[in-house]
């Protein structure tokens, strides 16, 4: 006998299905930490990136969280001032700005990634769902997404 909750009319599409998820997923790891790191998951989001990216310039935290320089720009001094990050001027080029954590957003991260991927882990046991089967096939839809984006755009 099937135990799956019933698929409502909206998660009938794959595309609005998988866009839900994140919505949900984003939702539930925000009151998460909120709650333990009084953080949002859009400021945890940014600095996560950092952690594995730094030091960076605003280009390259842009590349990496999917938005505009406009919205990267727009959000680092609520996270300096936060003192999760800092930024300082590169001397080898003037108008780049070098962004790198601050031993605060450095120990949040430390602290905050594995507590999160096991409570998500965790769910995911719950659910039956085979939890590297899952990994591995988004890994794949992302590389091949990714694929598919590069060539249409190299692509007259």
């Amino acid at each position: 006998m099937d135990t799956s909750p019933p698929i409502q009319p909206y998660q009938q599409h794959i595309t609005v299905a998988l866009h839900h998820l994140v919505t949900v997923i984003d939702e539930y790891a925000d009151a998460w930490l909120r709650n333990r790191f009084n953080i949002t998951f859009n400021q945890y989001h940014a600095i996560a990136v950092l952690f594995d990216e730094e030091p960076t310039d605003v280009t390259g935290l842009a590349h990496c969280l999917g938005v505009s320089k406009a919205a990267v720009s727009k959000r680092l001094p609520a996270l300096a001032a936060a003192g999760y990050l800092s930024t300082a001027a590169d001397p080898h080029h003037a108008r780049r700005v070098v962004i790198t954590l601050t031993d605060q957003g450095r120990r949040i991260v430390e602290e905050a990634a594995p507590q999160l991927d096991g409570m998500f882990r965790d769910l995911l046991a719950e659910t039956g769902i085979n939890i590297g089967a899952l990994h591995a096939d988004l890994a794949t839809m992302i590389s091949t997404l990714e694929t598919k984006i590069a060539t249409e755009r190299t692509t007259p």
